[in-house]
């Protein structure tokens, strides 16, 4: 946390956890992204291993603990990256290789942005907040994903991103599941 008294803000970033899972997981000469994820990759179950050679391969990739730390970050200080960590937990207990590839590209894109921080104060807007959905996804078992965000003066101060638990039956029900989950 850094605080600028003569602006009246405090802000908040994650770079030591970034630099942690760059380190950690061998991305240190990796180039950096633009975007969590590649715009229309599909990640559903279908691209998990399928026999016991392409699942004792993965069984040797640290996807868990990406994942995790990926988790803590995108709790901590990053909503940008909530949506792409929770595709990918979907298939936490037998990722494949896309999989993979796709937390790492989590990584690389925290890499280019990782001096970007949450900042209060900025505006004395005071408390505002967004929602928004998708309608049956192919990568959900075609359920629905909500999303919102809350700001406080300029700064994100409660955000998710999660599969909905009830079967939307068309995009304007799945839109009001959101909301009454930014409701609650």
């Amino acid at each position: 946390y850094t605080r600028d008294w003569q602006a009246g803000t405090i802000s908040a970033n994650q770079h030591l956890y970034i630099d942690a899972a760059i380190s950690q997981f061998n991305l240190i000469d990796a180039g950096v992204v633009s975007t969590p994820l590649t715009p229309g990759l599909r990640l559903g179950k279908e691209f998990s291993p399928k026999d016991n050679e392409e699942v004792y391969e993965m069984s040797r990739v640290p996807f868990r603990s990406c994942i995790g730390l990926l988790m803590y970050i995108a709790n901590g200080t990053r909503p940008d990256i909530a949506y792409s960590v929770n595709i990918l937990a979907q298939v936490m207990t037998n990722p494949g290789r896309i999989h993979w590839e796709a937390a790492k590209r989590i990584i690389k894109y925290l890499k280019g942005t990782r001096d970007w921080c949450l900042t209060w104060g900025r505006t004395t807007s005071g408390l505002s907040g967004f929602t928004d959905a998708s309608h049956a996804a192919p990568d959900l078992d075609w359920k629905s994903m909500s999303g919102y965000i809350f700001l406080m003066d300029g700064g994100a101060v409660s955000w998710t991103a999660k599969k909905q638990e009830l079967i939307a039956l068309s995009t304007a029900e799945a839109e009001y599941i959101a909301m009454t989950l930014a409701t609650k």
